[in-house]
């Protein structure tokens, strides 16, 4: 992020990989700190802000909100890793992202058990890739940090357990 402050106001230049956006105190900031990036770049700009990184953003100019989703990036998610998530019944899937206590309370003889089998390099890469694309859904999926976090200790060494509860995390998504 790069900040800009004059005696008119504040502006903000927000950048993540190729996207970036202006927020700033009043729209005469905006244009003029716009102008500077075009005076020294070939930009695209879009008017209405309706994506960045690929978070979906729905801004409501009236109420002065805005409401950033990922949904494309959770089906995505769900396609790759659960692909018959639209016809599991809700009933069956955790309402939780991890088992109550499951910090807290000693591993279950079959838990146990999972957690002595180690993943093989091709299970950790699979691993890592649900950690990852889990770690990027934290930005809108607030409910999801504590679990996502706690799993991601287990990345370069993850046990069948630990397979089980990213699968659980994903599924309480779903």
């Amino acid at each position: 992020a790069y900040a800009r402050h004059t005696v008119d106001g504040s502006s903000y230049l927000l950048t993540i990989m190729d996207d970036a956006t202006i927020a700033s105190t009043n729209n005469d900031m905006a244009l003029s700190t716009r102008k500077i990036i075009e005076s020294k770049y070939k930009i695209t700009w879009k008017d209405d802000l309706d994506h960045v990184a690929g978070i979906e953003i729905t801004q409501d100019k009236v109420n002065r909100t805005i409401t950033f989703k990922q949904d494309a990036k959770v089906e995505d998610l769900l396609n790759t890793f659960l692909p018959h998530w639209k016809s599991i019944p809700l009933s069956s899937l955790p309402t939780t992202p991890m088992k109550p206590g499951s910090r807290s309370t000693p591993l279950t003889d079959a838990e146990q058990s999972r957690h002595n089998i180690l993943c093989l390099p091709l299970d950790i890469k699979n691993y890592q890739s649900k950690e990852g694309q889990l770690l990027w859904l934290t930005h809108t999926w607030l409910d999801i940090i504590y679990s996502q976090h706690e799993k991601s200790s287990q990345s370069h060494s993850p046990s069948m357990h630990d397979m089980d509860e990213i699968d659980r995390i994903i599924k309480y998504i779903a």
